[in-house]
């Protein structure tokens, strides 16, 4: 159990300064699965680090999807706007690839993830809006 905690905290810590910066390559599970003195499988790794998540009562916050849905719900506007087919996906799939692109950018942090994720879903509409109506 001692090692799972170990290796756990070893991935949290690198999951924390390291995932995002390019050129690095990312680091897979099973790498760390081989630190482990024995036996250590995904499940474990997993188990491990929910296990720390949940002791030292850290809270992973807000995620672009979930301020999506909050709006998707709340704005009966932008349902009306996009009720063409496929129009709310393509709009979704257009934010995730500029969120994806923002992440790239360590400056970045100085935005809250709502500023972000509205801005990329402003931009996301624009561009489908933009498709959409030229077809």
């Amino acid at each position: 159990v001692l090692w799972d905690v170990a290796v756990g905290c070893l991935a949290l810590s690198v999951k924390l300064h390291r995932d995002f910066l390019p050129p690095l390559f990312p680091i897979l599970s099973s790498d760390y699965e081989e630190l482990a003195p024995h036996d250590m499988g995904y499940g474990d790794l997993e188990a491990a680090q929910r296990d720390i998540l949940f002791t030292t009562s850290y809270n992973l916050g807000s995620t672009p999807q979930a301020i999506l849905d909050d709006l998707w719900i709340a704005l009966p506007t932008l349902r009306e706007l996009l009720s063409f087919n496929q129009g709310w996906s393509l709009v979704l799939q257009e934010t995730w690839l500029i969120l994806y692109e923002t992440v790239r950018d360590p400056e970045i942090m100085e935005f809250s993830l709502s500023v972000l994720t509205a801005a990329a879903l402003i931009e996301g509409l624009v561009s489908v809006l933009v498709c959409h109506y030229q077809s």
